[in-house]
């Protein structure tokens, strides 16, 4: 969640780190993994509603997430925003381990 001091956004970290790049430094996942991103000071059921409803969103991406039937872990993160107030991340995969510590 490097983006909320900087108040970028996106899926894509400052260095240009990708979903892809940044689960291995937590754990390992089977083969499949998306992730989920909400901008601003919003009640966690109010996020997930967004979500679903992901209105102008091309190809509704962050619905079909959610809704992924082969998802089955899912780690979540609230964290302060530099210009949005707060975000709300979640990244999902069909399974995961956590890194031994």
């Amino acid at each position: 969640m490097e983006q909320g001091p900087t108040g970028q956004i996106g899926h894509k970290g400052q260095a240009g780190a990708t979903l892809q790049s940044r689960i291995p430094s937590y754990g390992l996942h089977q083969s499949l993994i998306g992730e989920v991103i909400s901008y601003g000071p919003e009640q966690p059921r109010w996020t997930v509603v967004q979500w679903l409803i992901d209105d102008g969103v091309p190809g509704r991406g962050h619905r079909n997430a959610i809704l992924n039937p082969d998802f089955h872990a899912a780690g979540a993160a609230i964290r302060p925003h530099a210009t949005c107030g707060e975000m709300t991340v979640v990244d999902l995969a069909d399974g995961f381990m956590e890194n031994p510590d």
